[in-house]
């Protein structure tokens, strides 16, 4: 793609879309805090069934620590499950496929996103038991909380982010 200036991608604003920003903080705390990521069409605390009815079970539910997780069929789900502890409500959704406010998936970098966010409120080890249990490469998993809800981003061993997981506070 031609991103350089002049180009068509460059005057559309491609270009500052591809790398955090000024306003990163602020659109993935309002991501956060309405329940939702951005290109993912399901809400936090949604009913599963409709969101099932929407877009289609892919596989049958498979199980994940303290709950289940559901894969749709949809397209813009690939590589996002859906995550549900009681089989009714929407609690998680966790994707390994996502631009968040130019925070890339195996793209990013630990260091950038903590100068995009800030320190997180928590930090926590991943080993290799733990993160098999939520199907997640080992490594660290960095918490912030915005509002009800809490975004989770997963590192692998080399401190790239690997995954973005959104999830109701209990």
């Amino acid at each position: 793609l031609n991103l350089a200036e002049g180009s068509l991608l460059h005057s559309l604003g491609i270009s500052d879309l591809l790398h955090p920003n000024e306003h990163s903080r602020a659109a993935v705390e309002e991501a956060v805090s309405s329940g939702r990521l951005p290109g993912l069409p399901v809400t936090l605390g949604e009913k599963l069934e409709e969101a099932v009815e929407r877009h289609k079970l892919l596989y049958d539910p498979e199980g994940f620590a303290e709950g289940e997780k559901y894969q749709l069929e949809d397209d813009v789900f690939r590589g996002s499950v859906l995550i549900s502890y009681d089989r009714d409500t929407i609690a998680g959704v966790l994707t390994r496929r996502m631009n968040l406010a130019g925070l890339i998936i195996a793209t990013a970098s630990r260091t950038e996103v903590i100068q995009a966010l800030g320190e997180p409120t928590a930090s926590l080890p991943l080993g290799e038991d733990a993160a098999a249990l939520y199907g997640l490469p080992a490594g660290n998993m960095d918490i912030y909380p915005f509002d009800q809800n809490e975004l989770r981003l997963v590192y692998d061993g080399q401190d790239i982010l690997s995954a973005v997981w959104i999830q109701s506070i209990k």
